[in-house]
């Protein structure tokens, strides 16, 4: 190959993020350097907006010249595009990677190891909104409902509960998992989690419990907090079985995916008052939420008022330094991928687990359209 491969990047904001006043100046020339790194080595093509249609994607990901697609989370890449296309490799700024199909051969970077301090955080204020009502109590004084006739100060007005105290089960043990435990450390809170691996390790450092059935952390946790990652064995795995087991006043947290949740199922069980379960998200199924499914939500908190619910756009990783360094790690993977000439090189690019797995533990890296890439240059 004597040409500069092609790069198709699906948004402005990979460059744009640099200019933003709240990153900081080392994450902003780490960006600057991995998009001139980038540019030396690569045609790369950049969306001029924010949002490409489908059909603009189809065309670029199935344009036979491109062979790296740079992409996040609004940008849904459909495996049968891939399947029938010339591209290597899809880099994603986001951890979750389920909205790049995994075509055969194809390698998907993601951006693990950066996403859990501000997830993590941000769950913890999901978890005190909810448990203190500081969303409804905000929304009362701003809209100035706050008087001495309407809304007099009294011994028992508004009365929530303190984290301290309550028994937090975490379902799926991972980065943000861990993030969460070490988080709420300084409160007295018990600790239950389940995950598929045993992590002992994290047990001893954090003083959780492992529960070998989900159901348990379902049963005896007062918050449950959601951090399994969204593919084909998870769709939906948080079901009415699973709710129903949760405790009348019990909170359900979700900073993972929407799909892993069966919202109409919680849906059903809220409504009919079979459940009384309070409800903090950052995700959904369908993104942006559907206004129906809002509606739902709103008359059940008129038929049950008691019900707390926080409703957040799928911001949990929005710090700014965060984000800046998922761009980077985006534009590195890129540039490595493009660089590389042997399996060696591809070590150090963020490589999804399974893949990484198949190609170098397994051997199998014949199987990857990389190989002939390097074949040919």
């Amino acid at each position: 190959m004597t040409d500069k491969p092609r790069v198709f990047i699906a948004s402005t904001v990979f460059g744009d993020i640099a200019r933003n006043p709240l990153l900081s100046t080392a994450v902003r020339n780490r960006i600057d350097k991995a998009w001139s790194d980038l540019r030396q080595v690569a045609d790369v093509h950049v969306f001029n907006g924010r949002f490409p249609e489908a059909s603009e994607i189809k065309k670029q990901v199935q344009d036979p010249r491109t062979l790296f697609v740079g992409c996040h989370l609004s940008h849904k890449i459909d495996v049968e595009w891939l399947a029938g296309s010339n591209v290597i490799a899809v880099c994603t700024a986001t951890m979750g990677f389920d909205h790049v199909g995994q075509a055969p051969g194809l390698i998907i970077t993601h951006t693990p190891g950066v996403l859990n301090l501000a997830v993590g955080d941000y769950t913890v204020a999901l978890i005190e909104t909810a448990l203190r009502n500081t969303n409804v109590l905000h929304d009362r004084v701003w809209s100035g409902e706050w008087s001495k006739t309407a809304m007099p100060w009294d011994l028992d007005g508004d009365i929530s509960r303190s984290l301290d105290g309550q028994v937090l089960g975490i379902v799926g043990l991972g980065e943000i998992g861990i993030e969460l435990a070490r988080r709420v450390q300084p409160w007295k809170v018990r600790i239950l989690y389940y995950d598929i691996v045993r992590r002992e390790d994290a047990e001893k450092q954090f003083k959780m419990e492992f529960c070998p059935d989900m159901k348990a952390v379902f049963k005896e946790a007062d918050i449950v907090s959601l951090h399994i990652p969204l593919n084909k064995h998870t769709q939906g795995i948080i079901d009415k079985s699973l709710l129903a087991e949760m405790k009348d006043g019990s909170l359900l947290v979700n900073t993972a995916r929407g799909g892993i949740l069966n919202t109409a199922d919680l849906i059903e069980l809220l409504d009919s008052g079979a459940k009384k379960i309070n409800f903090a998200t950052d995700v959904y199924e369908a993104e942006p939420v559907h206004v129906d499914v809002l509606e739902r939500f709103k008359q059940i908190k008129l038929k049950h008022p008691e019900l707390r619910f926080v409703f957040m756009p799928h911001n949990a990783s929005a710090d700014g330094n965060t984000r800046g360094t998922m761009a980077k790690m985006l534009l590195e993977d890129l540039y490595w991928l493009i660089t590389s000439k042997r399996l060696d090189d591809l070590k150090r690019c963020r490589i999804i687990a399974p893949q990484r797995k198949a190609l170098f533990e397994d051997g199998k890296e014949k199987e990857y359209r990389i190989s002939k890439y390097w074949q040919e240059r």
